[in-house]
């Protein structure tokens, strides 16, 4: 875990919930094991609101691309009217 400095140049480990906030982890969220199996539990997660944030761009890109498939394939059940050569 990180360690911070403190005004008068010591210095301590951030504490488990400390580390789990800079994570974007909300307070109610428990992490389970020892302390050290706990902090790689929160170094190695995906912080929740990137996830949040990279699903809700996934959607609406297959949402796109869900409405353009359907627009195409509507264009293709159009009936092909005959060309009248002028």
């Amino acid at each position: 875990m990180l360690r911070i400095r403190l005004p008068d140049g010591r210095r301590r480990r951030l504490t488990v919930r400390e580390g789990a906030r800079l994570q974007s982890f909300p307070d109610w969220f428990e992490f389970q094991g020892s302390e050290e199996s706990q902090c790689n539990q929160i170094g190695n997660a995906v912080p929740p609101i990137l996830a949040k944030a990279l699903a809700c761009s996934v959607k609406a890109y297959l949402d796109d691309v869900e409405q353009e498939t359907t627009e195409e394939s509507h264009l293709l059940n159009q009936p092909i009217s005959p060309v009248n050569p002028s």
